[in-house]
């Protein structure tokens, strides 16, 4: 009796194995081999915990832009050649018919401060005329087209449903972050609006993190490999000479691995701990307000220079910069994290999973991929005495095909940048498509923050 319990036992245990090693390689077929369209795939638990956000947006979708992981309409939110603004002047030698005008009320902060009321817009539209956006009546008893809002936590207004245009479309514009949003988590106030323009990937429009004139698919390559490696090895000698002339700053009791811009320090991260705590294992150099330790010139402030010079100037040396967004909320990726990419630093990067897609395969360090700060800082030292190991982070600048998908998954060129002109001939066409039948109008579907957001101490810190 007792020989065939352990015959069964060895007999199911043996079994068990052998399922386990099928199920093992079909996942490991299917993610990997049997499609080729994985971008990346990260921590077993994350995967388990946010499966969707790894095993959905990773994926590029089979359609004419393989590698557009969103499925973004690219003639949505293009900007066209011809587009831009027009004045009232130059309009007045123009034969143009009244329907080809478009009044659009802008309310709250909407970046359209450097414009003029008289102003306008001229748009591509879906029959390839040129249309006009005007922020008035261009024509007596000219009727309003569509209300676009503003989603901004300092200044918004939540709208008066009675004194708002009862009959016309409504958009919500939300570049900032999640959290410095009032409407967006107000449920009455959100679904009061019909379209939104964000750079989030479910949004109506979508606006790409950068702008064509500093765009990252542009400098990525304003330097090459071999630059990047003489500027950091000339860091290297530079820290050497002020040890010796005992001019570095106290902190510095070793070469500095990574660099910090941060002026907010009330963030919904907890991305400032996070940083303490690793500059307890290497040397970090923080310029910003938050957790400062070093002086910063006057050349160094984000209004000063060509940004690419600033970052060259700066950035390039350390091997890495660090990328901590000030929430961890679903597609939200700053500019900083571009800015690491065109100076040629690598990102330590810290956001919400679901971006990690944005940026070139194995162009970063993503912080979910470490148990803490402490383990982190060990892969930094290690990557930093093993230069073959640490330029592998640098080879996506000469893959061509590392570079397509990069470029397709944020939709490039074909998405506008991050600036409220860039997405006014877009928002039009949009609304073009709600007259003709196309789409139909609907209210925004509200969501709570925290199916948008994960917890500032999601990543652990000790």
């Amino acid at each position: 009796m007792n020989l065939n319990k352990t015959l069964f036992k060895r007999v199911y245990a043996l079994c068990f194995s052998l399922l386990m090693i099928i199920v093992s390689y079909n996942n490991f077929y299917n993610n990997f081999l049997g499609n080729p369209g994985v971008y990346f795939y990260h921590k077993d638990i994350e995967r388990a915990t946010y499966g969707n956000y790894y095993n959905n947006d990773a994926k590029y979708h089979n359609n004419s832009n393989k590698f557009n992981v969103d499925n973004d309409d690219p003639y949505k939110h293009t900007n066209i050649e011809g587009e831009g603004v027009i004045t009232r002047d130059a309009i007045k030698e123009l034969n143009i018919s009244n329907d080809q005008y478009f009044y659009f009320k802008y309310i709250g902060r909407v970046d359209t401060r450097k414009l003029d009321r008289d102003t306008i817009i001229r748009c591509k539209g879906l029959d390839d005329k040129f249309y006009y956006i005007v922020r008035k009546p261009y024509y007596p008893n000219q009727k309003l087209d569509m209300e676009i809002w503003s989603d901004y936590i300092v200044d918004f207004e939540a709208p008066k449903k009675k004194l708002s245009s009862r009959n016309v479309p409504r958009t919500l514009i939300s570049m900032e972050p999640q959290p410095n949003r009032t409407c967006e988590f107000d449920k009455d106030c959100f679904e009061f609006f019909n379209f939104k323009v964000s750079f989030e990937s479910q949004s109506d429009i979508r606006m790409g993190f950068d702008t064509p004139s500093s765009s990252a698919y542009k400098l990525y390559n304003k330097l090459t490999i071999d630059e990047i490696a003489k500027i950091q090895t000339q860091f290297k000698l530079e820290y050497q000479v002020m040890k010796h002339n005992n001019t570095l700053q106290p902190h510095q009791k070793s070469i500095p691995l990574a660099n910090w811009f941060c002026t907010n320090c009330n963030s919904h991260s907890n991305r400032n701990e996070y940083v303490q705590e690793l500059m307890k294992f290497i040397v970090v150099d923080s310029f910003g307000k938050c957790l400062k330790n070093m002086p910063t010139s006057n050349f160094l402030s984000r209004g000063s220079g060509d940004p690419f010079e600033r970052k060259r100037l700066f950035i390039t040396r350390y091997k890495f910069t660090i990328v901590f967004e000030n929430s961890i909320c679903k597609d939200y990726v700053s500019e900083k994290v571009l800015d690491a990419l065109i100076a040629g630093s690598v990102p330590i990067f810290m956001g919400h999973p679901s971006t990690i897609k944005y940026l070139p395969l194995n162009s970063y360090i993503f912080v979910g991929d470490f148990k803490n700060a402490e383990h982190l800082a060990n892969h930094l030292k290690f990557l930093s005495e093993n230069d073959n190991e640490y330029f592998k982070l640098h080879t996506w600048r000469t893959n061509q095909t590392v570079i397509d998908q990069w470029k397709g998954v944020n939709n490039y060129p074909n998405k506008p940048g991050f600036r409220f002109r860039e997405v006014q001939c877009p928002i039009l066409r949009h609304y073009q498509r709600l007259k003709t039948g196309k789409i139909p109008l609907k209210k925004l579907k509200y969501k709570p923050m925290n199916q948008v957001c994960l917890p500032s101490n999601y990543y652990k810190i000790k």
